[in-house]
């Protein structure tokens, strides 16, 4: 009978500490906090492959134009590429003119510069190149690999972004020269090839799967639904101080991991980057939005567990409009809080964007939900104790 009941009362943590374990094992395995050098060392691996397939590139074009200088009129050099997805493209130059371009997406050099004989980091019209020459007899060949493409214009089709083997967000800028807070691309050599900063303040990390913040969300969850059983359970806390404690726990979770960013594996991932939503440094990102509109559900089932108050009919003072006042905040907040989502986002809480399903959408449509789904806990709890005392007209009368 005593196992049955101690059982009883701490089943959570039986869920709790598996999961644990499987989220310790993927921070010690997996999701490693990696530095700004370990990324920046990821970025230049991606770099150097594209820049030795441009070499071969570039020097099999040399070679050809050597050989056969007729190939130009009959644009057989075509037959070399087919690395437009790589954002590799090759144009051959003489004196006076641009001869041959292999890709009509990059706005080139005039003929007449002494760009077209650069090579490093170089700045069209189109975007971010970087450029390798070399001079064949009376012909100029400059090889260029994308780095970030670059519109003057935008709207939700057409946008800046990085050649996709990056894998960077689209607000990461380019400079030419180090950075202190930013991503220093070096090669082997020692030589600096450019820098990457983010527009937002926090410098963010190789990305990971958003399956480790599901997990995390759902281990916090089980936990506060643990402290709650436990509570319920005490005969000395009052239930006022009950709500007390479970609402400063939630507060108490929320404000150590913004402050900390612990642990490290949650922040790394796409949910935690201010790419698609940030406000301010306490609510920089969706999955911060996620989480707090966690937290909320779980206060108003506090709310609803610990509020219960069967002479409420003979209550006066703040005892009996706290209820409704807590009600008023809570959805005063999350009304707030949506705004906020709608005027700091791209977000168009639409599962479907551009005819494909949106994970981020998605996520902000749940973190919604969540904070409805408090609401309705709460006003359940206001039910059971104001309507039958109160009328049904006074008590909608409350809820508006």
């Amino acid at each position: 009978m005593v196992n049955r009941r101690f059982i009883g009362r701490n089943i959570y943590i039986g869920i709790a500490i598996p999961l644990f374990l499987v989220l310790l094992l993927c921070e010690l395995l997996f999701f490693k906090k990696t530095s700004n050098e370990k990324e920046s060392d990821r970025i230049y691996r991606i770099f150097e492959k594209k820049e030795i397939a441009l070499t071969q590139l570039v020097d099999s074009v040399a070679s050809c134009l050597t050989g056969h200088p007729g190939t130009l009129a009959d644009w057989s050099l075509l037959r070399f590429f087919n690395h437009e997805e790589d954002g590799l493209a090759v144009a051959v130059f003489n004196e006076k003119t641009l001869l041959f371009w292999s890709s009509s997406s990059i706005s080139f050099p005039p003929a007449d510069n002494n760009a077209k004989r650069k090579n490093g980091l170089v700045h069209l019209t189109t975007g971010w190149y970087y450029q390798l020459s070399r001079d064949t007899g009376k012909y100029t060949i400059s090889g260029f690999l994308l780095l970030k493409r670059e519109y003057p214009y935008h709207n939700r089709y057409i946008n800046s972004a990085f050649q996709r083997d990056f894998n960077l967000p689209d607000d990461y800028q380019i400079q030419r020269d180090r950075q202190a807070d930013g991503l220093n691309i070096i090669n082997r050599e020692g030589k600096h090839l450019f820098s990457l900063t983010p527009s937002h303040s926090a410098l963010v990390s190789a990305q990971t799967s958003d399956i480790s913040a599901m997990l995390y969300f759902l281990f916090i969850l089980i936990i506060l639904t643990q402290i709650n059983r436990w509570l319920k359970h005490s005969k000395r806390i009052m239930a006022s101080l009950k709500l007390l404690i479970s609402s400063g726990v939630c507060i108490f979770i929320y404000l150590i991991m913004n402050e900390y960013k612990f642990p490290p594996s949650l922040y790394q991932t796409d949910l935690f980057t201010p790419r698609d939503f940030a406000f301010s440094s306490r609510l920089a990102s969706l999955g911060e939005f996620l989480l707090l509109s966690i937290l909320m559900v779980q206060i108003a089932n506090s709310f609803n567990a610990f509020s219960h108050n069967r002479g409420v009919q003979n209550d006066t003072g703040l005892r009996k409009i706290f209820p409704v006042l807590f009600a008023a905040f809570y959805f005063a907040f999350s009304v707030a809080l949506l705004k906020i989502l709608l005027l700091n986002s791209n977000i168009s809480l639409e599962f479907f964007s551009d005819l494909k399903f949106s994970t981020i959408n998605f996520y902000a449509f749940l973190g919604i939900s969540f904070q409805v789904l408090g609401f309705v806990s709460i006003s359940w709890r206001l039910r059971n104790d104001y309507f039958g005392s109160s009328g049904k007209y006074i008590f909608m009368i409350m809820l508006l």
